[in-house]
């Protein structure tokens, strides 16, 4: 009886911007689902389901790249199509979807899915959560009676899927168009092992408890924040941080200025350009920007921490609760001028070395560092 897991992985999602590349206990979220899975014996193969190989140079040794069609990355493509597009691709008795939102799913669980399995006992398995609570549908309640209530310990709990892993037969899928047998081994777990992230709020949650994947003293979270308390307005650098040469903002700049806004954070642009262009370029993109300064090329760093102070000012925001994103040592130097919290965009250039400013690989490890502001 042979077992192959799939992880399907596509690099944008519009709830979470790149999220299978953010990190999680030092690693990219995506590298603990794999990490997992090959720890399964029963396994026999593990395989990434991907329309680029970018995934790989972040995943555990021992994963198979498995190329799938770039239409199949379509936010209209349904589960059950690209499920049949892998069993058309590779053959196996049985297949074990994951996912690589669900970090925290344990070997144990998984194992105990194919256990159930290989007895002859159930025909598939599934990942759930029993939750007793009151719970209402459609206007009714489902699992209690509103004229003879009962404690909650001893509530019939409702089961709810976290989408960690199915495991279903070549059949099930090929010739049922179904992820779930007949008789379904239900594998239950906690809130943590069941956590499925699919936005900030979730992936905030996550890192809460990352200290549960770190295997030994060579794998490292992600330090504590540092940054002064509730980072309230942000002034971006347009040239590096924000936009390459052509003047076009750099792939996912805009979804997670987004996430910053939505999430209450007013955001400025400084820029070497006219106002009106720099504006045009940010509407392009559906960023809605607070601010936006246009310092003239020569002005001396005093003159541009004013000006930093001044988009203070017409915000009601002190210097104390912003931050400056830049990627020069100008822009560190204005913004101590400014008194405000400097941030180096090191996916523009090289941090320098001379500076205990924090420094970051992406915009959404910066992103998340003003949203976690004031935590720590």
């Amino acid at each position: 009886m042979r077992f192959t897991a799939l992880v399907p992985l596509k690099r944008d999602s519009s709830r979470l911007p790149n999220k299978n590349f953010l990190k999680l206990a030092g690693k990219p979220l995506a590298y603990h689902i794999f990490n997992a899975l090959l720890k399964v014996e029963s396994i026999d193969r593990v395989c990434a389901f991907s329309s680029s190989s970018e995934f790989m140079e972040h995943i555990p040794t021992g994963v198979e790249y498995i190329q799938r069609d770039p239409r199949l990355d379509l936010d209209s493509v349904r589960g059950l199509e690209l499920l049949r597009a892998f069993a058309e691709t590779v053959d196996s008795d049985y297949y074990i979807l994951a996912h690589a939102t669900s970090p925290f799913l344990t070997t144990a669980s998984i194992q105990k899915g194919v256990d159930g399995i290989r007895s002859g006992e159930y025909d598939s398995a599934l990942a759930v959560q029993d939750i007793k609570k009151y719970f209402w549908y459609d206007g009714k309640p489902v699992n209690y009676d509103i004229n003879d209530i009962i404690q909650t310990q001893y509530i019939q709990p409702v089961m709810i899927e976290t989408s960690g892993f199915y495991m279903f037969s070549r059949d099930d899928i090929l010739v049922r168009s179904r992820r779930i047998g007949d008789n379904p081994l239900l594998v239950t777990m906690g809130h943590i092992e069941g956590l499925d992230i699919d936005d900030y709020a979730e992936y905030e949650t996550a890192r809460r408890f990352q200290d549960i994947l770190i295997e030994s003293p060579n794998t490292l979270a992600q330090p504590r924040s540092e940054i002064r308390p509730d980072i309230t307005l942000v002034l971006f650098e347009m040239d590096g941080p924000l936009a390459g040469p052509d003047e076009q903002l750099l792939e996912y700049a805009a979804p997670w200025l987004g996430v910053l806004a939505k999430h209450g954070k007013k955001i400025g642009v400084v820029a070497r350009t006219d106002q009106e262009r720099v504006a045009g370029i940010l509407r392009e993109s559906s960023v809605e920007a607070q601010l936006i300064l246009t310092p003239r090329e020569g002005l001396a760093e005093p003159e541009l921490a004013e000006l930093a102070k001044q988009a203070c000012q017409k915000t009601g925001i002190s210097p104390q609760h912003s931050a400056y994103v830049g990627s020069s040592a100008q822009g560190r130097r204005v913004a101590e001028l400014a008194g405000m919290d400097y941030l180096h965009a090191g996916w523009a250039c090289q941090p320098d070395a001379k500076s205990e400013t924090p420094s970051f690989e992406t915009i959404a490890d910066a992103a998340i560092h003003i949203l976690e502001s004031g935590r720590w």
